[in-house]
């Protein structure tokens, strides 16, 4: 819109309205704002709008009253001046100038001070030399020496003051400098643009409430929990907090607003996916006679324990919801910004008994682990999101959590307990059968743990075997007294009791059969 254009001059009804209602999505925000008309007037403007509006999503209806809206068009202007004339950044330049103008008369006063006590020493050196030599009595010399002694020090101290003064005035300068470049930069990087709606109106003059609800990007959400183990009476539990941080930098201002946390999606719609021709290729078996058996990590992605349904997890860069869109409400108004700046916004706040378990993995680490089973009661579900984990008073750390549905259990882990430590040592033995070549690795791994303190404790130990998705290469395990197996995992898991300041030596043994043309990673 032109700045000139005519349809823009204040020559309608102008009002601002109240924001009813703000519901926050993964990418964008919907605002909900209602007008009272009481004018006349057949066209109506509603000022404080972002200029950021998809004017396709402007919907306007009457709430309350005889007349109806037979129409609605967004208008925007850019803007000569700075956004908002009383803003931080113009209110931190007028004080700098408040702020100079005080130094620079400060220092005025102090020359007008150095002028007048140089103004009486000079003359204080007239009046003395006009007395003749050897003529002045001891009283009066003693006065003329008290009068040069007091108008020297006063000098002094008027010369030091002058000094600091323009000291003052320097850095008074300095600071509204800074000030007028921040207004520089801040009206460099805003265009100026503002906007405004403007409704049609019909139907008898009388007082009528005007819903607006429309679409603006430059705000979003997502969520973030609190978990913290204490420690009651009647067992452990684990107290857990659901915020939802909130940003907004559309210019609108939203002030005591009642919000709302949507995991909907209104900018994706359904479609079929694309139709791609899966073509088969056969190869001589000759190209491959020798194989390289390499050693990968599968990492098995899934909401919950393994007694629960898995569900495999897509890689979502917002906000995970299971499928189905979900809402939460602030429990009280909020005031969110146009700064850009994260709000973090509580949503709920539950406790629930958890099961504690110390987790031992020797090849990834030297300590034990504190892991808590727990299941939420909340009729909703937890959102994957950034867990702070703390244990009683003390933060242990940063973790996440996956999508878990309600009242599901999930683990999560709350930092490492000091008073375990393992050592890990891995012995190989090769061997060749003689004339087939069959190739025969025997691994041994050996784990001493120590208990560094007089408390008790269980500790479950879980170690690594190989799995081979190959008919002619065999892992079997040779020793593994008091170890679980799991085969398809590939996980050794034994449970160890220690008591305090106590040892422990636990051993692993299993041993990989293929043929001379597999080349082994051991």
């Amino acid at each position: 819109m032109n700045p000139d254009d005519s349809s823009w001059a204040p020559s309608r009804p102008s009002l601002r309205g109240r924001v009813a209602r703000v519901t926050l999505f993964e990418d964008r925000a919907e605002v909900t704002r209602v007008v009272t008309l009481s004018a006349l007037s057949e066209w109506v403007s509603v000022e404080g709008v972002s200029p950021l509006i998809d004017d396709a999503s402007v919907r306007a209806r009457a709430l309350r009253g005889p007349r109806r809206v037979a129409g609605v068009r967004i208008l925007r202007q850019v803007r000569k001046g700075p956004r908002e004339s009383g803003g931080p950044l113009e209110r931190e330049l007028e004080l700098a100038r408040r702020a100079l103008a005080t130094a620079e008369a400060a220092l005025r006063r102090a020359e007008a001070g150095l002028a007048r006590h140089g103004a009486l020493l000079a003359q204080w050196v007239e009046s003395l030399s006009q007395v003749p030599r050897g003529l002045a009595a001891p009283d009066r010399r003693r006065a003329f020496r008290r009068a040069y002694d007091l108008t020297d020090d006063a000098l002094r101290r008027t010369s030091d003051a002058l000094s600091e003064r323009l000291a003052a005035v320097e850095a008074a300068r300095e600071r509204l400098e800074q000030a007028a470049a921040r207004v520089r930069d801040a009206q460099a990087a805003n265009p100026g643009v503002e906007a405004r709606l403007e409704l049609q109106l019909e139907g008898p003059p009388d007082e009528t409430d005007v819903e607006l609800r429309y679409f603006v990007p430059c705000a979003l959400w997502r969520p973030e929990h609190g978990a913290r183990l204490v420690a009651h009476r009647d067992g452990l539990w684990v107290e857990w907090t659901t915020w939802a941080t909130a940003w907004q930098q559309t210019g609108e201002a939203w002030d005591d607003v009642p919000l709302s946390f949507s995991t909907a999606r209104p900018a994706r719609a359904a479609s079929a996916p694309m139709l791609r021709d899966d073509v088969l290729r056969v190869r001589r078996h000759a190209d491959a006679e020798r194989a390289v058996l390499d050693g990968r990590e599968d990492e098995i992605t899934f909401a919950g324990l393994e007694r629960a349904p898995q569900r495999p997890l897509d890689d979502m860069p917002g906000v995970d919801d299971g499928g189905e869109p979900l809402v939460w409400n602030a429990p009280r108004p909020v005031t969110l910004p146009s700064d850009g700046r994260p709000r973090r916004v509580e949503l709920v706040a539950q406790r629930a008994r958890a099961q504690v378990e110390r987790v031992l993995m020797p090849e990834r680490a030297s300590v034990a682990h504190v892991r808590a089973t727990t299941a939420l009661p909340g009729g909703s579900p937890l959102l994957a999101g950034p867990v702070r984990a703390a244990r009683e008073s003390s933060l242990v750390g940063l973790t996440s959590v996956p999508f878990v549905a309600a009242g599901e259990p999930f683990d999560i882990g709350f930092g490492p307990d000091e008073g375990l430590r393992v050592r890990r040592e891995r012995f190989t033995d090769r061997d060749t059968v003689p004339v087939i070549g069959t190739q025969i690795v025997r691994v041994t791994v050996r784990l001493y743990l120590s208990s560094l303190d007089s408390t008790p404790r269980r500790v479950i130990v879980n170690e690594r075997v190989p799995i081979s998705d190959r008919s002619d290469v065999e892992i079997s395990v040779r020793e593994a007294d008091g170890w679980s197996v799991d085969p398809h995992k590939g996980l050794a898991t034994r449970v160890v009791e220690l008591v305090g300041h106590a040892t422990a030596s636990l051993r692993l043994d299993f041993e990989v059969r293929a043929p001379a043309r597999i080349a082994l990673p051991w």
